[in-house]
């Protein structure tokens, strides 16, 4: 119900996973989303199962996970980037790669290649020649 609120089309869902359009509707709300995630869970907690603290902590990890995934995208998209922007494309993507990892995330070949290809070298290779004056 709360993807579905945010317009994730449900039937889409190829062997139980988001894509495309999607995964880019989950990423634009995660906050929205993982704040829902957490007040079903704790409503719906069971005293032998998970604590609070641990859905709080879990809610809280993939917020943070697709916001640095977001931050990361967004740089990496970047036309004619700064070097600043390119410093700060690589520290969104260690912080995401780290928290992907550390939440037990898959490395799927996008997250190995933001990390290991070298993509702020790329940003840096297709900045424009600006004529000089």
């Amino acid at each position: 119900d709360v993807l579905e609120l945010v317009g994730v089309e449900l039937p889409r869902y190829h062997g139980g996973s988001l894509t495309g359009m999607d995964i880019k509707k989950v990423i634009k709300n995660a906050t929205f989303i993982f704040d829902e995630f957490e007040k079903i869970l704790l409503e719906d907690r069971k005293n032998d199962g998970m604590s609070e603290e641990a859905i709080k902590k879990m809610c809280a990890d993939h917020k943070t996970l697709y916001l640095l995934w977001d931050g990361a995208f967004s740089l990496a998209r970047m036309v004619d980037p700064s070097d600043d922007n390119i410093d700060l494309y690589k520290r969104y993507v260690f912080a995401a790669v780290h928290c992907h990892v550390q939440i037990g995330c898959n490395v799927t070949h996008k997250v190995h290649l933001m990390w290991r290809q070298s993509l702020e070298h790329r940003m840096q290779k297709y900045i424009p020649m600006h004529p000089v004056i």
